[in-house]
């Protein structure tokens, strides 16, 4: 698939192409933006879906060491766009004196997309599947998983990426102030799906959530989605449930795991699967804009 994210709206784009396509030879109206009003450049990448899943060679393991292994955890979640077949409805919850609207879909498309290490991509071979890491230039000798020499030595550069329905909420949060970064509202996210996990019993690991720009440029929405394939309803409850889960959210990052809040720990905002925002994730940031809610 080629595929394209907006870096001024967010807009996703991706099609169908040939394996063998190179970026170079794409028709240059494809490289630009077609959201009435943007017209940004685009950088074009290539993704395959994995739907086989992955395999290991049949080679012995290596002898394990001290040094910790280069994690390439470069996973990103994006909101792609409603199903426009499906009836969505939208809500209003108060919060103290604010109205915050909410909108849930049974059947929200969203788009998981893995860059690799430094968003370099992974080279694939395209005969036999082997794939790499490694930013490799030219020929690049290789066995297949059987320990088989293949006779492909050239590899193609793609992103791994996958496409998901399932149920969600889109949370339209007040705009408090135009200064606060993507570190604010992704830190406010998170606290809001622990609120939620803590306020009505759902397993943390069965709902996940993304920002979207593509409506509000200067500010995103929040998108909350369950993790569970099809759906379990968990983002209709906290829908219904906004105004307490956004009290829960506050507890939970009011101080009680102990971390400062120029940071973030295990206890109030971090875990696996948001690993590649860790850097930024902030409690203070979050209790700080709850704050601001209330005030």
């Amino acid at each position: 698939y080629l595929y394209s994210i907006c870096s001024s709206c967010n807009t996703i784009t991706k099609e169908p192409c040939d394996y063998d396509l190179k970026i170079a030879d794409i028709d240059p109206e494809k490289r630009i933006c077609k959201k009435e009003g943007c017209g940004e450049n685009l950088n074009l990448r290539k993704f395959i879906k994995p739907i086989f899943g992955f395999s290991t060679n049949n080679e012995k393991p290596e002898k394990p060491t001290l040094a910790r292994p280069v994690s390439t955890y470069n996973r990103k979640i994006y909101f792609h766009k409603y199903d426009e077949n499906e009836r969505n409805y939208q809500e209003q919850v108060k919060y103290k004196d604010y109205e915050i609207n909410y909108s849930y879909s049974p059947r929200g498309n969203l788009f998981i997309v893995n860059k690799g290490l430094y968003s370099s991509g992974f080279r694939v071979c395209t005969w036999c599947g082997y794939s790499t890491t490694e930013a490799v230039k030219g020929k690049k000798p290789h066995k297949d998983k059987y320990g088989n020499k293949c006779g492909n030595e050239y590899l193609s550069k793609l992103d791994l990426g996958h496409e998901i329905i399932t149920d969600i909420i889109e949370v339209d949060i007040p705009n408090m102030t135009p200064d606060y970064g993507s570190d604010i509202y992704l830190s406010t996210l998170y606290a809001l799906m622990e609120g939620a996990a803590g306020y009505l019993g759902i397993d943390r690991r069965e709902i996940d959530g993304c920002l979207n720009y593509t409506n509000r440029q200067s500010i995103p929405s929040f998108i909350i989605f369950d993790q569970v394939p099809g759906g379990a309803g968990h983002v209709k409850r906290i829908g219904k449930n906004l105004d307490k889960v956004i009290a829960e959210a506050k507890k939970r990052v009011e101080g009680v795991c102990g971390c400062g809040e120029e940071t973030s720990c295990y206890g109030c905002l971090r875990n696996y699967s948001n690993q590649v925002h860790h850097d930024i994730l902030k409690r203070g940031l979050a209790l700080e804009y709850i704050k601001a809610l209330e005030n």
